[in-house]
Formats: C-alpha cells, sequence, structure tokens
C-alpha cells in the first residue's frame, strides 16, 4: 500500500533517519532525466529547492556539477568565493543557506537506468549508472560537512537512489511523490513555435530572459503560462 500524499515518502523518511547523525537544516531531493527535466521529490525544503532551480537556469552550480560528473561536490561556504561566478552574482544575499553538500543519486550497479522518462538500457556489471538525480543537504551556517559526514551522506544516497529506481519502476514514484514540471517544455515549445526555432534555442531566450528579469527559467514558465509574461516579449526583448 503506498503512502498517503500527506506522509513523507519513503526516500525522506530514511533521510530523517540521519539527520541527527549527519546534521542538516535542510534537504531536497531532485530527480532528473537532464538538466531540464528535474522536479524535486515531494516534501523537499522549498529553499534548497528553489536554489536548484536558479542553478537550472544558469547552467552552472554543485547541483549540476554533481549530477553531471557523478561526485560529490561540497561548498564550504555559498558567500565565499567560488567557481561559478554567475550563480554567485544571482543568489539572492538573503539566502539563509550557508553550507552545502551535494551527492549525486546514482542508478544502483547492475540495474535497469530508467530514470523517470528515461528510455536507457542496463548499464555494465558492477559498474553504476548515470545519475537520476541529486541529494542536497544544507546547513543555515558555515559549517563544512566532514569527510566522514559525506561518507554517510553517500551511503544514504544510495539507499535513496533504490529505492527511488523501485518506485519509478512500478509507477508509485511519479503518480504519488514527483509532479512532472511540464510547464518548462509547454512553454518552450510555445516560443519554439512563435520564434520558429527549436526548442534548445527557445530555452536559451528563456534562460536570458529569466536571468534579466530576475526570475528562475521554471518561475518564467509558470508566468508565461499564467498570462503575466507574453511569449512575445521573451522572443523579443524590449
Amino acid at each position: 500500500m503506498s503512502a498517503a500524499p500527506q506522509d513523507p515518502p519513503p526516500e525522506l523518511r530514511v533521510c530523517a533517519l540521519l539527520r541527527e547523525a549527519v546534521g542538516w537544516d535542510r534537504l531536497v531531493v531532485v530527480v532528473a532525466r537532464d538538466v531540464d527535466t528535474r522536479a524535486a521529490l515531494r516534501g523537499s525544503d522549498p529553499v534548497l529547492e528553489g536554489y536548484c532551480d536558479l542553478q537550472q537556469t544558469l547552467l552552472q552550480g554543485p547541483s549540476l556539477d554533481a549530477f553531471t560528473w557523478g561526485a560529490p561536490v561540497l561548498v564550504d561556504d555559498l558567500h565565499a568565493r567560488l567557481p561559478w561566478p554567475l550563480l554567485s552574482s544571482a543568489t539572492p544575499p538573503d539566502l539563509p543557506v550557508r553550507s552545502v553538500a551535494v551527492l549525486p543519486l546514482l542508478v544502483p550497479a547492475g540495474a535497469p537506468t530508467d530514470r523517470p522518462g528515461a528510455t536507457d538500457g542496463p548499464g555494465p556489471p558492477g559498474a553504476p549508472g548515470p545519475a537520476l538525480g541529486v541529494l542536497t543537504a544544507g546547513r543555515d551556517r558555515v559549517d563544512p560537512f566532514t569527510q566522514a559526514q559525506v561518507s554517510v551522506l553517500t551511503h544514504l544516497a544510495a539507499v535513496v537512489s533504490a529505492l527511488l529506481v523501485h518506485r519509478a519502476a512500478t509507477g508509485e514514484l511519479v503518480a504519488v511523490d514527483v509532479a512532472p514540471n511540464d510547464d518548462l517544455a509547454v512553454a518552450a515549445g510555445m516560443l519554439a513555435e512563435h520564434l520558429g526555432t527549436t526548442a534548445g534555442e527557445a530555452k536559451s531566450r528563456m534562460r536570458a530572459h529569466a536571468f534579466t528579469s530576475g526570475r528562475t527559467l521554471n518561475g518564467l514558465a509558470r508566468a508565461v503560462l499564467d498570462g503575466e509574461v507574453a511569449v512575445g516579449d521573451v522572443a523579443h526583448p524590449r
């Protein structure tokens, strides 16, 4: 029997068991097929989810690096000089999160790489599959995560990945705990039709407009679909 919608999903319940041992103020679990096809697990922290949205908009940041490289990324202080200049300049000064540890959610070795919506086949025996998202733990103070804590989080990420793969295969994950974000695809399609171009070019236009207007990419997509921002204004900014 699946959990009631108001209950924390099993992945976050597992994470909660280790919260005291590792120590974090915020946690977000994001499942993804690629950079633009992603959604946070129900019950994730909205502040960290917004920070992930900002990284998606700018195509840079610790979450994207962990997802792309398949390795943990640690940031001791988000207010320090970071290797992501656009992200640093666009991060709100009042963002409460200061230290983060980002762990890739790797498909377990030998398991089909059927990330939600993906169609890849099984990976080679003994090798981890591609990342199906990231787990980000955040602290509202400058308190870097230790290597021992990162090791615990890495094992936790493996358990979360196994749960996600199992529930995605049964259909429960998307039906209950992940609301597919179709806003971006729909808005990009509208803009592509308006411009007579590809969805990729449309998303590039949307990223530029989102950055200059102080929105995130997903926030801009919702604004377009809600009629707050005209497609023409995104296509031909004043």
